[in-house]
């Protein structure tokens, strides 16, 4: 009786240690299966793009505006101006800006108008 149990522990032994193997490379082929299909999904995805046509650009540029208003707040007064704008230098050279306006200029003075003293000069 002690013999059958001796056999069959190893018999058993046996069957785990063949059983080890055998699962390590049905593991290794299930990887590389799956592992290919993933390559050829890739390389499908991939042809697709590059076959793929782009789609065509389009670039608006809205024609600039001339018109418009500037508001200046000086000397307790609010001053503004309405009309066209010529700008021929907008300053980005280091340059002075240079402006041609042309329309009408309001003034207000919400606190009364102020006491300016004419000074010329430095």
């Amino acid at each position: 009786m002690r013999r059958r149990k001796e056999d069959r522990r190893r018999e058993n032994n046996l069957a785990i240690l063949l059983l080890i193997p055998v699962s390590l490379l049905m593991a290794a082929f299930i990887i590389f299966a799956v592992a290919d299909d993933w390559k050829q999904q890739d390389a499908a995805a991939r042809e697709q793009q590059e076959t793929k046509e782009p789609e065509p650009l389009t670039i608006e540029t809205p024609d600039p505006c001339d018109t418009g208003s500037i508001v200046i707040y000086a000397n307790g007064g609010v001053y503004a101006f309405y009309g066209t704008f010529d700008i021929k230098n907008d300053g980005r050279d280091g340059e002075e800006i240079i402006m041609t306006l042309e329309g009408y200029m309001e003034a207000e003075y919400p606190h009364g108008v102020p006491e300016v003293k004419e000074t010329y000069g430095p």
